[in-house]
């Protein structure tokens, strides 16, 4: 069976809205993976948008939602379990199996990932996957969401 492929683009002006876009988001998009996988530079709101995801799975306060940038994950628990990594400062895929990490993928738990890159081999072909760029001559992040 092929998977289902899908392709949606939004914008937003502010953190607020990308909250707003990303609790509105996350149920559609678990519903064709519990791997959500955030691409984009520094400061294009991969974290701002998981603020939305994590606080509409859990009932967790959006501004308790932190990146584990040195931790590398950050588990939040409550209406749902849901792990947040951040592999930014990951060296590489052996470092993220080393480190135990690899169980959580295959957990019947949502993952979401930023900076996925460090460990694509390991995700299979299943992921959604978005794409943040911000656009300061428009005043706009662009969120691209693709499977």
């Amino acid at each position: 069976m092929t998977p289902m492929t899908f392709f949606e683009r939004f914008y937003s002006r502010s953190s607020q809205e990308t909250i707003h876009i990303g609790g509105r988001l996350v149920q559609t998009l678990l519903s064709h993976s519990s791997l959500i996988c955030l691409r984009g530079e520094l400061g294009t709101g991969k974290t701002t948008l998981i603020k939305g995801m994590v606080a509409t799975l859990t009932g967790t306060d959006p501004h308790e939602v932190v990146s584990p940038t040195f931790t590398y994950l950050q588990t939040y628990s409550g209406q749902q379990t849901v792990h947040h990594f951040d592999l930014y400062r990951l060296k590489d895929k052996r470092a993220f199996v080393h480190k135990g990490f690899l169980d959580y993928l295959h957990s019947h738990c949502p993952v979401l990932i930023e900076w996925p890159e460090k460990i694509f081999s390991l995700l299979g072909s299943s992921p959604v996957t978005i794409d943040l760029l911000y656009q300061p001559e428009e005043n706009h992040r662009t969120i691209v969401v693709k499977q």
